[in-house]
């Protein structure tokens, strides 16, 4: 039909390894990355690297830029170093980590940035989503921010009691939003501001191509990043409007200036007047996703 409907990624396994790495995931009308199982396990998915946001945007409902869980067992994930950016106010969290099955084991979440998910009110969602029990589940040295003063940054909607938690954290950041039970020893929540700007590089090896993300919390107009390797000559496209032609036409030397303050998108492939989805318009100054070529 007409509908746009659909995850960006849905994947499941149970043998070997699967990973999902150096992607730039936007404007799903589900979920974005979906990793679930009604019926059967879970095993050994890796997803490190991405770009994720906008998830459920086209379709008019936020979804989740991460959900990873299934109604079997879930063991052995790993979601590192991912930057996941989820603005509109809503009812679905921005990571969700398990599902139904209250019986997983193996779980590493590490060296991510998640800002936003769940409503502003916190009543429902949160940034960071823990659902089900694990057994030897470590989150650590991640940067956790949501913008409302009561939106949540960690939530165990299935988990109400703190002595029934059996998680590690450790070295992880927490800005904005309501006060949380997951810091501990060693971890910073700031309730009053947000964090200073940050940037994730992704350098893809073998090739002469970077992603980059850019948390412009300062609300800046230009923010100059380092990407080791750069070299030559090189050309900058907003992800969000590949085909609009490079908004730095050419450069040289190993820092970028990237200008913040973009507005121009790309309509859709098969979007018509008749369709029910919108062009999705640009995410504001607070965040950006760029490809760097040389």
């Amino acid at each position: 039909n007409q509908q746009g409907h659909g995850n960006t990624i849905y994947l499941q396994n149970i043998a070997g390894t699967k990973r999902i790495e150096n992607n730039i995931l936007f404007n799903s009308f589900r979920d974005q990355i979906t990793i679930y199982h009604s019926n059967n396990d879970i095993r050994n998915v890796e997803i490190i690297g991405n770009i994720s946001f906008n998830a459920g945007a086209p379709a008019y409902v936020a979804q989740r830029n991460i959900l990873a869980g299934s109604e079997g067992q879930f063991s052995n994930i790993t979601i590192n170093n991912n930057a996941l950016y989820h603005k509109t106010n809503t009812d679905k969290s921005n990571l969700q980590v398990g599902y139904k099955n209250g019986n997983n084991n193996g779980l590493e979440v590490s060296r991510n940035i998640i800002y936003g998910g769940g409503n502003e009110s916190g009543t429902w969602g949160s940034a960071l989503e823990i659902t089900q029990q694990w057994a030897d589940a470590s989150f650590s040295n991640n940067l956790i921010v949501n913008h409302a003063s009561n939106a949540r940054l960690v939530w165990y909607p299935n988990i109400p009691n703190a002595e029934d938690r059996h998680f590690r954290f450790s070295n992880n950041r927490y800005y904005m939003g309501r006060g949380n039970s997951a810091a501990s020893s060693g971890e910073v929540h700031e309730q009053e501001k947000y964090p200073a700007n940050e940037a994730k590089v992704y350098r893809i090896q073998g090739e002469n191509r970077a992603f980059v993300a850019i948390f412009n919390f300062e609300k800046l107009d230009k923010q100059t990043v380092r990407i080791d390797g750069l070299s030559g000559n090189y050309q900058v496209y907003d992800a969000q409007n590949l085909v609009g032609g490079a908004v730095v036409a050419t450069g040289s030397g190993s820092t970028i200036e990237f200008p913040l303050n973009l507005t121009a998108t790309f309509k859709p492939i098969g979007q018509t007047d008749g369709n029910n989805f919108k062009n999705v318009p640009h995410t504001e100054k607070q965040f950006n996703a760029f490809v760097v070529t040389w």
